[in-house]
C-alpha cells in the first residue's frame, strides 16, 4: 500500500505516468493483477483435484496484494464450504526463508493441509525446500501453489502450480 506521500509526489507529476500494481486510490492509470481471482482460482484448482483441507502461507498483513489473495482464498473456501482450521492459516513475508518456517511449521502438524495457496512464488520455493528436507512429497503428501509465475519456479526440483496474472490474462501455470 502506498502512502499519502506517493499520491502527493504522483498529483505534482508533470510528465505522464502509469503505475503497475497500484491498489485502490489512485487517479493515474493503472495496470493491475487480479489478486483476488488469481486466489481463488488457485483454490478452485485444488477442489476440483479433490483437496479439501486446504491451508495457506498468506503474505504480509497490511500488504495490498496479500490482502487481496487472502480475500480470494478465503472466499474461494466458502463458496465450497470449506473450513480454513486457523492452524492451517500462515503469516509469511513474501520470503524465501518465509516460506521454508511456514510450511516446515504446518508440516509439523499432526494432522496437515492436503493442499496449500501460498499467496507468492518466493514463498513458495521456500516451502518445497520445505518439503522435501521434511520427507513430504510434491503433490503427493501435500499439494503446492504459488503466485506470481517467477522464473525460478520453472528450474525448481518438484512441480509446482502458480497463477500468472496479467492484464486481462489469468491462467494457472502447471510446471
Amino acid at each position: 500500500q502506498c502512502g499519502e506521500e506517493l499520491r502527493d509526489f504522483l498529483s505534482s507529476m508533470t510528465l505522464p505516468v502509469v503505475l503497475l500494481c497500484s491498489g485502490e486510490g489512485f487517479t493515474v492509470p493503472s495496470f493491475n493483477i487480479d489478486n483476488r481471482q488469481g486466489a481463488y482460482a488457485m483454490v478452485e484448482h485444488f477442489v476440483q483435484h479433490g483437496y479439501r483441507r486446504i491451508g495457506t502461507i498468506r503474505g504480509p498483513l497490511g500488504n495490498y496484494d496479500a490482502e487481496c489473495r487472502y480475500e480470494g482464498f478465503r472466499a474461494a473456501l466458502k463458496a465450497h464450504d470449506l473450513e480454513l482450521r486457523p492452524e492451517f492459516d500462515v503469516v509469511g513475508d513474501f520470503t524465501y526463508e518465509g516460506g521454508y518456517y511456514a510450511c516446515s511449521r504446518l508440516l509439523s502438524l499432526r494432522e496437515r493441509p492436503e493442499a496449500l495457496f501460498i499467496a507468492n512464488d518466493m514463498m513458495a520455493v521456500g516451502a518445497l525446500e520445505a518439503a522435501r528436507h521434511m520427507g513430504a512429497r510434491v503433490p503427493e503428501d501435500i499439494a503446492l501453489g504459488g503466485f506470481d509465475d517467477i522464473l525460478m519456479s520453472k528450474f525448481i526440483h518438484a512441480p509446482l502450480t502458480t497463477v500468472y496474472g496479467a492484464v486481462n490474462e489469468l491462467s494457472l501455470i502447471h510446471i
